[in-house]
């Protein structure tokens, strides 16, 4: 329990500071830094939290991006390691998007199995789809990022007691619908070259 309330605390501090801090450093952010429509190729890092129904995630990011623009392409890999199964995911994925404005898709490959036996793992589609808000601040040779956003793929969940069958199987399949939709927030650096 104790576990719980501290990922709890830590998430929705990451989450108020992703929010809130690059709103109030937005005017800061200088665009004659890009290369007059010369695309350029970074690298972002990112270090974060995800929260699903049933289970919170530490998640690290690496991804390889080309930017023309406000337009970006790229791709990367992400590593979702659960903190109450103890599962872990890694994710390759292919990466669009405008200006902050982030989508997603790949596939969710789970390299590690849960630990506890009353898990009810059924997912056959390993299919990963995540939107994100990356604002971005001028720090050094790059951007230091703030990253909130969602992110759906199948995992683990525990089954549900009831004392009827029909309730069980119910309230197990809710969970695991709304268990799919993960809250993410992260902070992390882009450095082009």
């Amino acid at each position: 329990m104790k576990k719980t309330i501290s990922f709890t605390v830590i998430f929705c501090i990451i989450l108020l500071l992703t929010l809130f801090v690059p709103t109030a450093l937005f005017a800061q952010e200088d665009d004659a830094q890009e290369k007059d429509g010369i695309g350029d190729i970074g690298i972002r890092a990112v270090v974060g939290m995800a929260s699903s129904v049933s289970e919170g995630y530490i998640v690290p990011d690496i991804s390889l991006l080309y930017k023309l623009s406000a337009f970006s392409l790229g791709g990367g890999a992400k590593f979702y390691s659960g903190l109450s199964f103890g599962d872990v995911y890694v994710v390759p994925y292919l990466s669009g998007g405008i200006s902050w404005f982030s989508v997603d898709v790949g596939m969710a490959f789970q390299i590690v199995e849960p630990d506890s036996e009353s898990v009810n793992v059924e997912s056959d589609t390993p299919i990963y789809f995540g939107a994100k808000l990356y604002p971005t601040i001028p720090l050094g040779p790059g951007k230091l990022t703030f990253g909130a956003g969602l992110s759906v793929f199948a995992s683990p969940v525990e089954e549900v007691e009831s004392d009827s069958i029909i309730g069980k199987i119910m309230g197990t399949v809710i969970i695991s619908v709304l268990n799919l939709t993960k809250v993410e927030a992260g902070i992390g650096y882009i450095l082009y070259f």
